[in-house]
């Protein structure tokens, strides 16, 4: 059977909603009208932020409905479907102008929603100064863009007409930047920003996925403008408001910070997701100063310290209980170096539960031996390396070193019918677009 989706009405991609997903990229979505795509497109922001909030609170209590490569294919077919937006202002402008080159207005790019970063690079930097400022606080609020379209967003950022050289830019700036910063070279631009006041770092610090050396650059700039270059004088306000710009710290800076300053900051700092593993045995020589020996912390303790808990060493780590194990979350697991990972046990291992292995990164899987990887695998999880290079169009995706590696079994997510289910799932949406496309004729 062949299917027209060339005759697709509003109603029935509205009614379709995140199913669109799944069309194929290649065969199925270029044959969608993007003008009708677009005027639907709205509503399926809004059945998205509807659905993202049932998820964020499932991913709460450690549950999962897609494997992460089901993930990827579904934001896949997301960021395909939003090209509809770009795509139909290059089809009225060729139109009327006999131009092929596309230039958004700000609430083109917003209606995207989260998905702007289907943009290609070319399209970012034809945005006009006008336009780019109107919408540089939403730019910088999207996360998931690839280093060439960071590199982009800063290119026009930094123009003369928008916010000019990164050592002009005001705190005003600063404090709609976001991810539009990390397009900055660290050693060059990050190294030149005003800094003094800490609220300009603090705006920054609430943005995630800097590089370590954009982290230590911006760290180290405000240091030296705001304290004089003393970690000493850090109070525990000061640490917290800085955000994920704590991670760029030295070790030095670390030991120098007052253990009376940790402990006030304790629960905030393990809360992060950012530390290289070279400094989190530095942090963890506080937090043995306030609680004593590891394997003495209680529930609370454990939960207080979190991610730090990667610092204390193999073998304390190995100490630890199945009791005081379980109560690790991902975002610790996840950040415990690989060989101190490797020391616990198979039984140990045994004792995970699903989201802590899922959380395992390529790294640890490295170092683990091939009875603990077995170990892994018994929870119902397949441990395999993926490392994350989706891109946008007409960019190159940078892997992302500190997300979790891919822990998924085929037959894990969508019900328990992983790829399978994926299958079904297209033709399911077929079955239903044909008896829509029937609908629509007659109509």
């Amino acid at each position: 059977m062949t299917f027209n989706f060339t005759q697709l009405g509003p109603e029935t991609l509205r009614t379709l909603g995140r199913l669109l997903y799944y069309l194929n990229n290649d065969t199925e979505v270029p044959e969608l009208n993007r003008t009708i795509v677009r005027r639907a497109y709205n509503l399926l922001n809004r059945v998205e932020a509807g659905t993202t909030k049932i998820t964020e609170v499932r991913a709460m209590s450690n549950l999962k409905d897609l494997s992460d490569s089901e993930e990827m294919m579904q934001q896949a077919g997301k960021n395909m479907l939003a090209r509809s937006i770009p795509d139909s202002v290059v089809s009225v402008t060729a139109g009327r102008k006999k131009r092929a080159t596309v230039v958004l207005r700000c609430r083109d790019v917003k209606q995207m929603n989260t998905s702007a970063v289907a943009l290609t690079t070319a399209e970012i930097e034809a945005l006009t100064d006008a336009n780019f400022k109107e919408c540089a606080e939403f730019l910088g609020s999207v996360s998931g863009w690839s280093s060439a379209q960071l590199t982009s967003l800063a290119t026009v950022a930094k123009r003369a007409g928008v916010w000019g050289s990164p050592s002009a830019w005001t705190l005003q700036h600063l404090s709609v930047a976001g991810h539009i910063a990390r397009g900055l070279d660290a050693s060059t631009e990050i190294n030149t920003l005003v800094l003094s006041d800490i609220s300009g770092i603090a705006s920054l610090g609430t943005t995630q996925g800097w590089t370590n050396d954009q982290l230590m650059a911006g760290t180290s700039r405000w240091l030296s403008q705001g304290k004089s270059n003393l970690a000493s004088a850090i109070t525990s306000s000061e640490l917290i408001s800085i955000g994920q710009f704590v991670c760029g710290l030295t070790g030095t800076q670390v030991d120098a910070i007052t253990t009376a300053v940790y402990n006030t900051s304790a629960e905030f700092l393990g809360r992060l997701e950012c530390y290289n593993n070279t400094v989190l045995d530095n942090w963890a020589t506080h937090a043995i100063s306030v609680y004593g020996s590891p394997s003495t912390w209680s529930s609370a303790t454990i939960l207080t310290v979190g991610a730090i808990l990667g610092g204390i060493g193999s073998s304390a780590f190995s100490g630890l209980d199945g009791d005081q194990l379980a109560l690790l979350s991902p975002v610790t697991v996840n950040q415990v170096p690989p060989t101190t990972l490797a020391a616990l046990t198979v039984s140990q291992l045994n004792s995970f539960n699903p989201a802590q292995v899922r959380s395992i990164t390529p790294d640890q899987v490295n170092s683990f031996s091939p009875d603990q990887k077995s170990s892994a695998n018994s929870t119902g999880l397949l441990l395999t390396t993926v490392s994350d290079t989706t891109a946008a169009p007409n960019t190159t995706a940078a892997p992302n070193t500190n997300s979790s590696i891919t822990t998924m079994d085929p037959n894990v997510g969508l019900g328990g019918a992983g790829h399978l289910g994926v299958s079904l799932f297209v033709t399911t949406i077929l079955l239903i677009i044909t008896f829509a496309v029937a609908d629509d004729n007659r109509d």
